[in-house]
């Protein structure tokens, strides 16, 4: 299934997911700059109220946790990682953003720092 939003609010991203555990949306690539990431592995999974989250790694070793609103039917980008895994989980640190905020700042620099001028990927 592939799944795109066009609502402002934060990031959207347009995911391929299939139904996983217990039916629910599960991602196994998404778009990011114009490329396709496929999913190596899920690494956590979490819900709050409104969102279904999905900590994912990518072959070049960058984490992302991206959340899935079931009812409006949208993916977002929640988070961004470069390299490997932190000693604590994103859980605690995305649970504290209200679900209404926009990405954080440091998210909004990693993915900034993802492009060139010219719109073309680079590595992070």
């Amino acid at each position: 299934m592939t799944i795109e939003s066009n609502e402002s609010s934060a990031m959207r991203i347009c995911v391929q997911s299939y139904p996983g555990i217990r039916g629910e949306e599960t991602p196994c690539a998404f778009h990011l700059g114009g490329r396709r990431l496929p999913v190596i592995a899920v690494l956590e999974r979490w819900s709050d109220l409104h969102y279904r989250y999905f900590e994912l790694s990518v072959s070049d070793g960058r984490r992302f946790v991206l959340r899935y609103q079931a009812t409006a039917r949208f993916w977002e980008l929640a988070a961004v990682y470069a390299g490997s895994r932190p000693k604590s989980s994103p859980r605690a640190a995305i649970r504290a953003t209200p679900h209404s905020a926009s990405l954080p700042r440091v998210t909004e620099a990693l993915v900034a720092e993802t492009f060139t001028a010219s719109g073309k990927e680079k590595q992070v």
